[in-house]
Formats: C-alpha cells, sequence, structure tokens
C-alpha cells in the first residue's frame, strides 16, 4: 500500500472517507486538470474542474508482451471546443491519474495518492447529436522500463557521458578475471 498521512490513515481505518478520481493532462497551454465529480475542486493549489460523470476512464485491451494502457473519455463536448482538441498535440504528453482522499470528519483532502503515470499517445473525436466525445489512449510510463538504454557500462560511453570520468577505464582488463579469496582461516589468523 502506498503511504498515507496520519489524517489519510485515521480516515480510511474510520472508513469516513470519500475517495475522489483526478486526472492531470499536461498540454500546450498548461495542465489541464479534471476531476470526476460535478464540483469544481481545489487541491493542493490546484484548480479541479468538475467533468459531471461526462469523464470516463477505461482500460484498453491488451495483448501479452504490451503494458497496459488506459483510455480516457470526454462525453457532450460542444462543438466550439472540438476546434481545439483538433489542433492540440497530445502524442507524448504527460497524464497521471490520481486517488485524492476526502476525509469527512476534517472535510478536508488529506492525501492524494498517483494511480497511474504515463504518455498519452491517440486522440479521436466522435460527433454526435448531444456533442462531440473525445478519446485519447495513453501508454503506461512503466513501458520504458522494457526498453534497452543503448548505453553500455564501457569506458568509452562513460567518456561520452561524463568527459573526464575515468571509473570504467580498467573494466575491460578485469573482465573473466579469476579472483581467489583466502581460506577462512587467514582472515582468523589476521584479526
Amino acid at each position: 500500500m502506498r503511504t498515507l498521512s496520519s489524517n489519510g490513515q485515521a480516515a480510511v481505518a474510520a472508513g469516513a472517507l470519500s475517495p475522489v478520481l483526478l486526472a492531470e493532462f499536461d498540454l500546450d497551454g498548461g495542465m489541464l486538470a479534471l476531476n470526476m465529480t460535478r464540483l469544481d475542486l481545489v487541491i493542493n493549489g490546484t484548480t479541479y474542474l468538475g467533468t459531471w460523470g461526462l469523464g470516463q476512464v477505461g482500460s484498453v485491451t491488451n495483448t501479452p508482451g504490451e503494458m497496459p494502457k488506459l483510455q480516457f473519455t470526454f462525453s457532450g463536448v460542444p462543438s466550439d471546443k472540438i476546434a481545439f482538441a483538433r489542433t492540440e498535440n497530445v502524442r507524448g504528453r504527460e497524464v497521471r491519474l490520481r486517488t485524492a482522499i476526502y476525509s469527512l470528519a476534517t472535510k478536508t483532502f488529506t492525501d492524494v495518492v498517483t494511480r497511474y503515470a504515463g504518455w498519452l499517445d491517440v486522440l479521436s473525436i466522435a460527433d454526435g447529436k448531444d456533442g462531440a466525445a473525445i478519446s485519447v489512449t495513453s501508454e503506461s510510463g512503466t513501458r520504458d522500463l522494457l526498453r534497452p538504454s543503448g548505453v553500455l557500462y564501457t569506458h568509452e560511453d562513460q567518456q561520452g557521458t561524463a568527459p573526464g570520468d575515468l571509473f570504467f577505464q580498467h573494466q575491460n582488463a578485469q573482465v573473466e578475471r579469476r579472483i581467489v579469496f583466502p581460506a577462512q582461516s587467514w582472515f582468523l589468523k589476521h584479526k
């Protein structure tokens, strides 16, 4: 479990809490902060706009060997906001999904826990009679763990990243070199 503050732990133990789902999108014009309630909420100095239930977060079916993806959908978007969505370059932008814990006892948000972090991928727009629906998928930040870095632990690569650092200069001479440690009796004799 992620670490919670003492107030957050007290709210969880008492069962007097209300979790709120938050979504943060880093876009060209700044961060778009949304919450899945009907109210605009100010949490830690950031105003999260209420989506009135028109926002949805769903998982994307994964194939074996792929990292998890999420799909964010906003329905009922007015036609005048669609032009903004068409011009915004979302690919590669960071997205975070958080849970804020609202304590019913203290009437404050005690903790904000990051549940998902990733990068936006593909944006699609579907027009309908009640407005448009904007969907965007995202790739998990864990995708980078499976990609090779392209850097080897060699003296040459170290000089490329930190010129003058001689840490790896004798590494090749040490590769597959047999190291013989003394027997336990030697250590006991030389205490």
